[in-house]
């Protein structure tokens, strides 16, 4: 799959898409919340680093720079057209 394809789009086709979880949640930003405060829970130290592997466009960065505001945030993906939105 060629991410880079996709890269454009892809804040757009969650919105489209909105209707679907709407029956969940508020927000699409919840389970990208949910996801790094459950990391949080599982790990007892403050990292001095991390690395988002396969990091898309970035949508969980805030959330790793707001429960890890000591660490060193790093973030790459195969999808350069997704960097270049981050």
């Amino acid at each position: 799959m060629n991410f880079d394809e996709y890269a454009d789009s892809y804040l757009r086709d969650l919105q489209i898409q909105e209707h679907t979880y709407k029956y969940f949640v508020s927000n699409r930003d919840y389970f990208i919340k949910y996801k790094i405060d459950l990391l949080t829970s599982y790990i007892d130290i403050q990292p001095k680093s991390i690395l988002d592997f396969g990091c898309g466009i970035g949508l969980s960065l805030p959330y790793l720079l707001n429960n890890f505001p000591k660490a060193n945030i790093s973030a790459t993906d195969i999808s350069e057209s997704s960097l270049s939105i981050v």
